[in-house]
């Protein structure tokens, strides 16, 4: 059984919340978003800049997925997809859509706030409560 303090910090937070505040802290900048694209652009010409974001993506993919690991633990979701697979999905939603956005013309606001919407439709569909 979990404690009393573990309960009502289950109650109190979504999948979706939890994952909008992870993203918020790492990700709030056009200009990272500007230069991840063009960092990915130039590494499908290029072999070694690739191997070097893969192994850049793939580290995020671990440590957004360790969060997400531990999220779970904490708040009590069970996670309908392996951790490292949750994180990938995010991340590439968070990134996909902040591409969109940003060609769309939106502001920084309404770019975290679609990132946000989306991010956190999809964190929803991967999680059930325990």
């Amino acid at each position: 059984t979990r404690a009393p303090h573990e309960e009502e910090r289950s109650e109190d937070l979504d999948a979706g919340t939890l994952l909008r505040q992870l993203l918020d802290v790492g990700f709030d900048k056009k200009h990272g978003v500007l230069l991840t694209s063009e960092i990915r652009t130039r590494a499908m010409r290029d072999q070694r800049l690739a191997q070097t974001y893969i192994a850049w993506q793939l580290g995020m993919v671990e440590r957004v997925g360790s969060f997400i690991e531990e999220l779970a633990q904490t708040y009590g979701f069970r996670l309908r997809v392996p951790a490292q697979e949750f994180a990938g999905l995010i991340l590439q939603t968070w990134e996909d859509t902040s591409a969109f956005a940003i060609m769309s013309g939106l502001s920084v606001t309404d770019m975290r706030e679609l990132v946000n919407e989306r991010t956190a439709r999809l964190a929803t569909a991967l999680v059930d409560p325990i």
